[in-house]
């Protein structure tokens, strides 16, 4: 007796579509929503990095004693800040230093923009709406962040 080789029809096969694309659809909506909160956890971080590194400067410029200057030392590197106050510039020289970060305007999946002093913008090196980011004040050491739709 000859056996005939059977395969899967068609409507099987249909059926084997469908429940992939289903249940695909169901993996993907709650990895959206991880990324979603990565990425609002990554901006959080990195206003916290800033706060702390203009505390930091401002505690060294105070106990150096002088209220005039206008850069402090710290690792072996010049960190210039407003007199008066210590708070660093809003430049690479000033907060890009004092976060040692490198001279390039990317870094750690940052996007730094160093373009205007009163608001240098670090923002997500794939979000190019603005809308997961800080902005530090060089005058103020204020920051603020953005994570509307990150």
């Amino acid at each position: 007796m000859m056996m005939r080789a059977r395969g899967f029809s068609l409507v099987e096969l249909l059926i084997i579509v469908i429940l992939l694309g289903l249940l695909s659809v169901v993996l993907l909506v709650p990895l959206k929503k991880l990324t979603s909160s990565a990425r609002t956890s990554t901006i959080q971080g990195t206003n916290s990095t800033i706060r702390s590194a203009v505390a930091l400067s401002i505690l060294k410029y105070a106990a150096a004693g002088n209220p005039n200057a206008n850069k402090i030392e710290a690792s072996s590197k010049a960190i210039l800040v407003n007199p008066g106050s210590g708070i660093p510039i809003g430049a690479y020289p000033g907060i890009g230093t004092a976060l040692n970060f490198p001279s390039s305007s990317q870094s750690n999946g940052l996007v730094v923009d160093y373009t205007h002093p009163h608001a240098v913008s670090f923002q997500l090196s794939r979000d190019a709406n603005n809308h997961c980011q800080v902005i530090y004040n060089g005058i103020t050491g204020i920051t603020t962040i953005t994570t509307t739709d990150c």
